[in-house]
């Protein structure tokens, strides 16, 4: 039974490795502005569930008060009625805004209830939403003295890299295809051996 050995290599032309490479590094780079965006989206919604929860602990103060003038004055008017100093139909007003403020008061509590949820689902503190309680002090706005070149601000937006990796990308790759033109080179060489010979046999080829 003869023995045979060979090996063949492939010598690729018209840069298709390394068209195929910087394929690959923009695909790369899209792929890590992708992560880096959606940390992006992760933070912004992760500060606005924040501020609702701050607004809504706020709005539970301010609702509360206006609950409580609101029955405060309803009182009053009862004992303007009864003194005959004041219209009943002006006092069913009064007892209809009363009740407006009331409605208010548990709508904030509820809406603070759904937005501590949101922010415990971020946090990963799903089991403590009830406990969450945030600093109600906004951050005082910053004053811009100079105009931002918003060409360039966008430009570094994540999403943007990872849009504009995969358009050179594609370029790279429309260069691959356009390189399929030119034709590789295959250079090969075997050696047989026989049983009984002394001698083996080799060969050279190029396709």
């Amino acid at each position: 039974m003869d023995t045979v050995f060979r090996i063949d290599q492939v010598i690729e032309r018209g840069d298709k490795h390394d068209l195929r490479m910087k394929t690959a590094q923009q695909l790369e780079i899209a792929s890590e502005a992708d992560l880096a965006d959606t940390n992006r989206q992760q933070r912004i919604a992760l500060y606005n569930a924040y501020y609702d929860v701050a607004y809504a602990q706020d709005k539970i103060q301010l609702t509360a008060d206006a609950a409580d003038l609101a029955t405060t004055a309803q009182k009053k008017a009862e004992l303007r009625l009864s003194a005959g100093d004041i219209a009943a139909a002006e006092v069913a007003r009064i007892r209809v805004d009363t009740l407006r403020a009331q409605n208010d008061a548990e709508q904030a509590i509820a809406d603070a209830v759904n937005a501590r949820i949101s922010l415990a689902y971020l946090i990963g503190l799903d089991n403590q939403a009830d406990q969450i309680q945030v600093d109600p002090a906004w951050p005082t706005t910053a004053v811009m003295t100079t105009t931002p070149d918003f060409d360039n601000v966008i430009a570094q937006r994540a999403d943007v890299k990872a849009a504009q990796a995969r358009v050179d990308a594609a370029r790279q790759y429309k260069e691959l295809i356009r390189s399929q033109r030119t034709r590789d080179i295959s250079v090969g060489a075997q050696v047989e051996h026989y049983p009984g010979a002394t001698e083996n046999t080799v060969g050279l080829g190029i396709s």
